[in-house]
């Protein structure tokens, strides 16, 4: 490494969440079924998410050894509050869509039949009625520059943490736990 500064590419985890995070144009989700990992902390850098009503969302960090990324440190209290920020980011509980369906992150809860076309019929509908440039302008303002460059240094001191926590004995000893786990229901199934 040079000098402790990650280069861009050495870490593509925190390319991508600084991507979301300077992305100038509207961001859309569409969230059906389990969502894990980083396909939740990078859900409130999204402007519009919409989500199937069996969608659960995990952050399994403590379970695998690792921490908390994606600007969760930062995001995740203010739009969930304390109880679903502690589920998430320390207990690494599985939360069902409906235990956050108020927070301000969902749109929309839509059937899962149809999902895609819908969540294209929707914004397609929204974007013909709206100025871009007005968009463009408004998420400018709200994710000024001084904003991006705040969320950009918690980005990168997540993903020092992680990294850290990556090259623990605490980090592989939970995922050989993990995977043994894994591979014991994987076996459990094929029995019935």
């Amino acid at each position: 490494m040079n000098g402790g500064a990650v280069k861009k590419g050495e870490n593509p985890a925190r390319d991508y969440i600084d991507a979301l995070i300077d992305f100038p144009k509207l961001l859309v989700a569409a969230l059906q079924g389990p969502a894990y990992g980083i396909a939740v902390t990078m859900l409130p850098h999204f402007d519009v998410v919409y989500a199937a009503p069996e969608t659960t969302i995990t952050t399994p960090f403590s379970r695998i050894g690792i921490c908390l990324e994606g600007c969760s440190s930062v995001l995740f209290p203010p739009l969930f509050g304390p109880v679903v920020t502690s589920r998430l980011l320390y207990l690494a509980e599985t939360v069902p869509i409906a235990d956050i369906e108020h927070s301000g992150l969902i749109r929309e809860v839509l059937p899962a039949e149809g999902m895609q076309t819908a969540v294209v019929r929707k914004t397609e509908a929204f974007l013909n009625n709206l100025v871009p440039e007005s968009i463009l302008a408004s998420k400018s303002l709200v994710k000024s520059p001084k904003i991006r460059k705040e969320l950009h240094r918690i980005n990168k001191e997540e993903m020092a943490a992680v990294e850290k926590c990556r090259a623990s004995q605490a980090h592989k000893d939970a995922i050989e736990r993990f995977a043994a786990e894994a591979a014991a229901k994987k076996a459990a199934k094929a029995k019935l």
